[in-house]
Formats: structure tokens, sequence, C-alpha cells
């Protein structure tokens, strides 16, 4: 039997719509389920949530038909958790094969990636480079390391801040910044489908080195940083860095 890695590396199925996902899913717990969010996007493939009482918990988490359908329709559930509160469980089901968004990275952005992380891993990370776990914490997401980038400084900056504002304890997290284009690395990107169209959140299944990575710092360090920029010369095309 494959594994989820070998799916992805083969490229072998892809994830279907997330809308037929959901109607089969409404189709088989009816009034169990008490609300259903989807994560908006006109670019690619989404992720949605189910948010059910505690008294279906047996019946919904526990049903091997549910796995074997979201399987199916190429989705795993990535967040359960319980709302005090309001007694019920929510399930986050998110594609297993996201969409390519290589333009949008090596174009768009000049090959330009950051990812954040915090400060006890940098050590380690200056040792071995960036790795996609498969314990991935995060969103329990298997073999998978995330970034952002953007068309300009400002835009990237308000994209790390966005993440860094949904952080408890952001002033421990630092920013790391790859050139792909300066090492001619080259590997797939995909869009992160549990965010919007506003900000560009990616990911990919891919190492990287460690010489290819550079510690930017805090996001207040990352105002220090000098942007250049692009002039033609007796047609030729030359890079001015701000001082």
């Amino acid at each position: 039997m494959k594994t989820l890695k070998n799916k992805i590396d083969e490229s072998l199925i892809k994830s279907y719509d997330t809308n037929k996902l959901i109607n089969k899913i409404k189709t088989k717990y009816k009034e169990k389920i008490n609300d259903i969010h989807i994560q908006k996007s006109k670019s690619y493939i989404q992720s949605f949530s189910i948010q059910f009482n505690e008294k279906y918990n047996d019946e919904i988490v526990y049903d091997e038909l549910l796995y074997k359908l979201i399987d199916f329709f190429g989705y795993y559930i990535t967040e359960y958790k319980y709302i005090i509160s309001e007694k019920n469980y929510i399930l986050r089901f998110e594609p297993i094969f996201g969409t390519k968004c290589n333009d949008l990275v090596y174009k768009k952005c000049d090959g330009i990636i950051y990812h954040i992380t915090q400060e006890n891993f940098i050590k380690n990370i200056r040792k071995k480079g960036l790795i996609p776990f498969e314990n991935n914490s995060y969103r329990n997401f298997t073999n998978r390391l995330f970034f952002c980038c953007g068309e300009s400084k400002e835009e990237i900056k308000n994209n790390i801040k966005f993440l860094l504002n949904q952080i408890s304890n952001k002033d421990s997290y630092i920013i790391l910044k790859i050139n792909l284009l300066k090492y001619n690395y080259k590997v797939d990107f995909y869009y992160d489908p549990s965010e919007d169209d506003k900000h560009n959140y990616i990911y990919a299944n891919a190492y990287f080195f460690p010489h290819m990575i550079e510690e930017i710092g805090t996001l207040n360090d990352f105002d220090n940083i000098k942007e250049n920029k692009e002039v033609m010369l007796n047609n030729k095309k030359i890079i001015l860095q701000e001082i």
C-alpha cells in the first residue's frame, strides 16, 4: 500500500472539489451537524470545518465510513477540538493535494520566500536546515513546510504580521528568508488551503539546505532591511540597493 508521502511525491491522485465532499457529509449526517464553515478562495481548493453537538461525537468521529469518504475525495482531518462553552466539537478538513503556485513564487515574488519559527529551533535549523517532518504539529500536517511571500516589502511585512498576530508568544518567533533563485533551487509550491486570497501563504513538501537560509530576526528587524530596486541603464537591467 502506498503511503501519503508516496501519493504526494508521485501525484497519483488529486483532491476533489470541496463542495462535492461537503454535500456528501451533509447527506450522511443531516441534522447532526450544527454548522459548516468553508474557507473561501477563488484561486485554489478550500478547507472546511463541521461543528456538531457532543452527543454525536462517537457517531461521527469514530465512523469508519467518514474516513473512507474523505480518503476517496483526497482530504484528511487536520484539527479536532472541543468548545466547552457550546458543548460542541469541531472537525477541520483540508485537501491532501493542493493547487500549485510556482508562478506566484518564482515570478511574482522573485523566488524569495519567508518562514517563521520559534527562536529555540534556530540552532537546529542552522545545522540541519528546514526539514518537513512526518509528525509536523502544525494543524496535524505531514511533510509540509509553510512559507509566505510578496511582491513588495510592505506586502511581505503585512503577510508576516498577519501570521504573527495569531500567535500568543509572537516575540519569540524569528523570520527566515530563502532566496531560491540565488541558489537555483526549484521545488513545487502549493497554496495553503486554510488561508484566503489576501495573503500569499504557501507550502512545500521539500527540504531546504542550511546555507540557503538567512536569519532576518524579529518583525522589528524586518523594518531595517533595505529593498533593492531594478532600473534600466543603457538598456541593461541593474540593481540599486537602498542605503
